[in-house]
């Protein structure tokens, strides 16, 4: 607790910092199934059917999956990702599967604003006043995650990605008629 920032400045910037770093969050909706199979058809997995079907048992929850269909960038991410670097062949089905789980994931733009809302939402973080130097009081102990918080967020975020994948596939198409 001595290390969290006291005030409301000096959280943003962390946040902002920290989302930085990470180039935005990270929502885990992709299926592990639906990329491993991806990554077969392109003949990048071969002979990985049976790590595929065992990641049919860890898909995200049905309201927060995302088809593959509709992130094209994240599925460009995991193409190239196996390409560079050979994994597929240099894995063992286990280092593969815990692999695809950790790569099954799209970045999704947060502000360190909207961080700061949800933190407050859930009643874990208190604002005394409103300016830049405001202190903060942390309650994370009884800590539960506004799930329909983070669910209108993502279906904001997923919205929009799937704008962006119908607007890609409109001018990729109207490319392809030149």
């Amino acid at each position: 607790s001595r290390n969290r920032p006291g005030k409301r400045d000096k959280l943003l910037n962390f946040i902002e910092r920290s989302a930085q770093h990470k180039k935005g969050a990270r929502a885990f909706v992709l299926r592990p199934a639906e990329v491993a199979y991806d990554l077969m058809s392109k003949g990048l997995l071969v002979g990985k059917e049976l790590v595929a079907e065992t990641l049919k048992a860890h898909d995200p929850p049905v309201a927060f999956r995302l088809p593959l269909s509709e992130a094209a960038q994240d599925c460009e991410r995991i193409t190239a990702t196996v390409m560079q670097r050979g994994l597929s062949m240099k894995m063992s089905a286990d280092e593969l599967a815990r692999w695809l789980l950790s790569e099954s994931y799209v970045r999704i733009a947060v502000t360190a604003e909207e961080v700061l809302q949800a933190l407050v939402s859930a009643k874990c973080l208190y604002i005394d006043g409103d300016k830049s130097d405001a202190l903060l009081d942390y309650r994370l102990e009884d800590f539960q995650p506004p799930l329909d918080a983070f669910q209108k967020l993502f279906e904001e975020r997923a919205q929009t990605l799937s704008e962006v994948a119908a607007q890609s596939l409109k001018n990729s198409g109207s490319q392809n008629a030149l």
